[in-house]
């Protein structure tokens, strides 16, 4: 055998066996080389720390205490005897954790909202009848970023800051992308317009701007301008969003408005692009009831959902 392919077989036998090392498959989807997901770290705080409102019980060596999750209950682990523990593989969504004292159940915290891939840390406390209770709980951010578009009533509940999978911030960060976007066009000029724009209801050319706003705001969030369009006069979706702006600056009639916003009804239900694989987000907009009709998740003035003081954190 050659140097040369002495060489090739030594660097490939390396490759594999780091491939080995690290549980990853050359041929497979890679999740990260530790592969775990989302995550929840806690910690109980000791009867000087207590800062719930409640008598913490005495210190403690939390001998028999485990913690697992109910939606998943093989996701289980002991509380050490310095009051940690971790949970790996925490699945998304809706989540309650149940602490047990042996074979007694005493406590349960919920978590609400949790995303892939988030880290997620909550301090509790033992109260003197022996109850788990939570007392803070944090999370790190989590980026978002959409490869199928979104509709109007997606980005309207990420608004109002009841969306599963985009807080607040960050769909404001979103909105200002998105009104440079819509530059020249004054009721969508500002981050501020975007978001009253996709939960606003209405008929003509505030439906059609409701629906161009959603389409900036996917492309702002990540959505391919380069998605090819089907069956329709221009070829992409960024090709479409361009000249629906043009549209809206001007005075475009109403057949060409009623055009325009079918197009970019279309691509933000991903009813008229090369993506099968992609399904509207919600179901149904539901732009088509009557035009004075609002629906309660998309009132702007509706109650903004919050963090419960029971025990529940949102995302």
């Amino acid at each position: 055998m050659s140097i040369r392919h002495q060489l090739m077989f030594l660097g490939g036998g390396l490759l594999v066996a780091f491939a080995l090392a690290c549980d990853f498959s050359p041929t497979g989807s890679f999740d990260g080389f530790d592969g775990m997901g989302s995550r929840v770290s806690g910690s109980f705080v000791s009867e000087g720390d207590t800062a719930s409102g409640l008598r913490a019980a005495p210190q403690t060596t939390y001998d028999g205490m485990t913690v697992h999750v109910r939606q998943d209950a093989s996701i289980e682990t002991a509380v050490e005897s310095n009051g940690t523990f971790t949970l790996e593989g925490i699945p998304d969504g809706n989540v309650t954790l149940v602490f047990r004292n042996e074979v007694r159940v005493v406590g349960e915290i919920h978590l609400d909202d949790v995303r892939p891939n988030q880290e997620i840390r909550i301090v509790v406390e033992l109260t003197v009848d022996l109850r788990v209770v939570l007392v803070s709980a944090s999370r790190d951010q989590v980026d978002f970023s959409v490869s199928c578009a979104r509709s109007p009533s997606f980005w309207c509940k990420a608004r109002q800051g009841r969306s599963s999978t985009l807080d607040e911030a960050q769909f404001l960060e979103h909105a200002g992308e998105a009104a440079g976007m819509l530059s020249g066009i004054p009721e969508l000029e500002t981050a501020e317009g975007v978001a009253d724009a996709v939960c606003r209801r209405g008929s003509g050319r505030e439906r059609f701007l409701r629906e161009l706003a959603a389409l900036a705001l996917n492309l702002a969030a990540g959505l391919n301008r380069g998605t090819p369009l089907d069956e329709e006069e221009f070829q992409n979706v960024g090709d479409a969003f361009d000249r629906a702006v043009e549209s809206a600056k001007g005075t475009p009639s109403p057949g060409e408005l009623d055009n325009f916003e079918r197009l970019v009804e279309g691509i933000n239900d991903n009813e008229n692009t090369s993506a099968p694989e992609c399904d509207d987000d919600d179901g149904s907009d539901d732009d088509r009831k009557s035009d004075d009709q609002t629906s309660d998740d998309d009132d702007p003035s509706s109650d903004d959902e919050s963090e419960t003081e029971s025990g529940s954190t949102g995302g």
